[in-house]
């Protein structure tokens, strides 16, 4: 849903479209909490590494080598495009509407 909505649409559209299978919108909530503890030992190996860096204050995390272009796998690339546009939706509202929006607890 994410990847076949068009970037401009923004996140309103992509929760509309979930709202007519509610399941799916119901499951982000379960499925980000299965993923937090994933999601946190994937940031901590990166840091551990040496391959990424933390801000803590900007809430930021960012690559250290910038030599080199990772080689992604063709399933990987519309994961990523999909992460783009929830980046570029989630930057323009507000933390708490985002949230409503996607009925996820915080």
């Amino acid at each position: 849903m994410i990847s076949s909505t068009n970037p401009v649409s923004g996140l309103s559209k992509v929760v509309h479209k979930m709202l007519d299978t509610e399941s799916e919108l119901i499951a982000v909530n379960a499925r980000a909490l299965a993923l937090r503890e994933l999601t946190l030992a994937s940031l901590s190996l990166g840091v551990a590494t040496g391959l990424l860096a933390v801000d803590h204050e900007a809430a930021l995390v960012y690559s250290l080598d910038t030599n080199r272009k990772p080689v992604v796998a063709e399933g990987v690339k519309q994961m990523e495009r999909g992460a783009e546009r929830l980046g570029l939706w989630f930057a323009q509202l507000p933390q708490e509407q985002v949230f409503s929006m996607l009925r996820v607890a915080y």
